[in-house]
């Protein structure tokens, strides 16, 4: 599966496969750094991505358990800065279950970052950036509720409405509910883009002169931004059978996909997209920033899962963990 990446000449991925949660198999391919010849491993700390997404659903619910906000809040409760769209749109107001599950309507910070720097979408590189690009937009999408768009806006401001109800910042709210008591001690947030992270993968980008450096420019997180290991996602994988964080009705909530004002359902649920493989269910979600690619699959029928981490801007994290299945 991974032979076109196991050479020390090329970036390549770091693959965990778990089974009634315990680790089975963990490997790295490729290099990690290639100007320092340092080889992916199992240590090796890479980007998530939008794996992100399932860990703040989590954190979402959790701090509903606590009483500290509710998944049917209005958005604005937390983040007032935010337009008040109800009027546009026959009274329906934007929930914080609907940033959860891609519901609301809101315009997607990467593409409006692209629209306004379409060669150099890297200008745009903090939270307070971000938030002045979403609160200057005068209309949703579509009416809360009424149809379903992956939107990493959401995403951001759910990171900002859980530093606000929790008083903690987002990466402590975070770490406190579920990093620490999952044993997650690899895991992190990066909101400053020229921290130093010891053991961490370089991202990387093939082109016809060879391989050249893309690293993540922005210091935004919720929607992305997490540092982890594929250890750390299989103890977080394995919280979906275990319940030591949450607790069953809470977890088995996460799985819950979203309904939409007419009835239907959708397999996008908590930070986590329900599907099939082979015949198998499955609990997913992927990720890319810059020239890194996550996938964690979880497959609750046979208690197993697979997790992947890349460096290499061309790896398929979706098809790569599938053929690892």
């Amino acid at each position: 599966v991974f032979a076109a990446m196991a050479s020390p000449a090329s970036p390549g991925c770091v693959v965990g496969v778990a089974r009634d949660g315990h680790t089975v198999f963990a490997k790295g391919y490729g290099m990690a750094d290639l100007e320092h010849d340092v080889p992916m491993s199992p240590a090796t700390v890479s980007e998530a991505g939008s794996v992100t997404k399932q860990v703040v659903a989590m954190t979402v619910l959790l701090l509903e358990r606590e009483g500290k906000l509710a998944l049917d809040d209005d958005v604005r409760r937390w983040v007032p800065e935010l337009p008040d769209y109800a009027p546009q749109y026959g009274g329906r107001r934007i929930t914080l279950r609907q940033l959860v599950q891609h519901t609301s309507g809101l315009r997607d910070q990467c593409t409006l970052t692209a629209m306004m720097h379409p060669r150099d979408a890297s200008v745009v590189q903090t939270r307070a950036d971000v938030l002045g690009l979403i609160v200057r937009q005068r209309a949703l999408n579509f009416a809360p509720d009424t149809d379903h768009l992956y939107s990493n806006s959401g995403y951001t401001l759910l990171a900002l409405a859980i530093e606000r109800a929790s008083g903690q910042p987002f990466g402590e709210a975070v770490a406190a509910r579920v990093f620490r008591p999952l044993g997650m001690t690899r895991t992190e947030f990066r909101d400053d883009r020229s921290r130093i992270v010891r053991g961490r993968a370089v991202g990387y980008t093939l082109t016809p002169v060879g391989a050249r450096t893309l690293m993540p420019e922005y210091d935004v997180v919720g929607s992305g931004g997490m540092l982890t290991t594929v250890g750390d996602l299989l103890r977080w994988a394995a919280n979906f059978d275990s319940a030591t964080v949450g607790g069953p009705a809470l977890v088995a909530r996460m799985a819950e996909g979203a309904v939409l004002e007419d009835g239907r359902r959708l397999p996008y649920a908590y930070g986590v997209v329900n599907g099939t493989h082979r015949g198998a269910p499955t609990l997913s979600h992927t990720g890319a920033t810059a020239a890194y690619r996550a996938a964690l699959y979880r497959f609750p029928r046979q208690r197993t899962a697979v997790a992947l981490l890349c460096n290499h801007a061309a790896a398929n994290g979706a098809a790569l963990a599938l053929r690892v299945a």
